[in-house]
């Protein structure tokens, strides 16, 4: 009899083990499930890409873990860190998922872990002096709906490497703010449409000690700017979370919104009428209620 007691003991503590692996441990990427199109006909802008200047500004709240590959599945994607990448030492995503990269016509990347900044800086510029002598890179690029990610690095690197109240921190700012001005004469000169719309944001922030990884308001809040083609105007201060970002690219560039995203439209960055919002709003709830209902 003792036996049976000790083998339902077991059996019930293997049951209460799965049950928390099953539940706290299963990916939340759904796949296979049909995606409802926010997109418009005209949109407002033809390429995106990342970058900070005055215009919309504010917060960004992200998610733990605050490192750097949950938080760009956050921002391009729209959705948190998976938790069934810990059976992969949180290295990379487990589950295919769809992106805002998926959804434009082309997307363009430009990151160096070595020269960092100045170094994307330089091969933005080159690769669009080089586009002006190439007669099908330059039809490519002047079409719609492109992403180009700028991927900076050295202000992570230094934080890490000399701490965020560093000279060479406070510098390595500088760099950047002179080549994210740089940056937008460069597409201003190219494009010449101003249907250019620029989001910069960070896929995390950072400890006085120069760490990030957990929950605390240094690592998880981040700084959010957006201006051009389609952004409202006047500095308005925003908050919104990280995975809101994917439907924003989504919407400025007019693609429909990646699959696995979680995050809600910001209305409030957009320039157009609180009425105009709202009748899209509307037009999308009816439109999403025939397609599930049949009617």
């Amino acid at each position: 009899m003792e036996w049976r007691f000790a083998l339902a003991g077991v059996l019930v503590h293997a049951v209460l083990i799965y049950s928390i692996f099953d539940i706290y441990y299963t990916s939340p990427v759904i796949s296979n499930v049909p995606a409802h199109e926010i997109t418009t006909r005209n949109a407002p802008a033809k390429t995106a890409s990342r970058h900070s200047q005055l215009g919309v500004h504010g917060t960004s709240r992200s998610h733990v873990p605050t490192e750097s590959r949950p938080g760009h599945v956050a921002i391009f994607a729209g959705f948190t860190e998976d938790v069934s990448a810990v059976a992969r030492g949180w290295k990379y995503n487990p589950v295919k998922f769809d992106s805002i990269f998926n959804r434009s016509d082309e997307a363009l990347a430009m990151g160096e872990h070595i020269k960092l900044d100045e170094w994307v800086f330089d091969q933005v510029e080159d690769f669009f002096e080089s586009a002006k002598q190439n007669s099908s890179l330059m039809s490519s690029l002047l079409s719609n709906k492109r992403v180009f990610f700028l991927h900076l690095l050295g202000l992570d690197t230094n934080g890490h490497g000399n701490k965020p109240h560093s000279h060479q921190y406070l510098h390595n700012i500088e760099v950047v703010d002179r080549g994210i001005e740089r940056m937008q004469r460069v597409f201003d000169t190219f494009f010449d449409d101003q249907s250019t719309a620029w989001v910069f944001t960070s896929d995390h922030g950072m400890t006085d000690w120069g760490s990030h990884g957990a929950g605390s308001d240094h690592e998880v809040l981040t700084p959010f700017v957006a201006w051009g083609a389609g952004i409202r105007k006047g500095g308005s201060s925003v908050t919104i979370n990280q995975i809101d970002l994917t439907t924003l690219f989504a919407s400025l560039i007019g693609v429909p919104i990646p699959v696995n995203s979680l995050g809600i439209l910001p209305l409030q960055v957009f320039r157009c009428l609180t009425s105009i919002s709202l009748q899209k709003q509307f037009c999308q709830f009816f439109a999403a209620q025939r397609t599930v209902h049949g009617t």
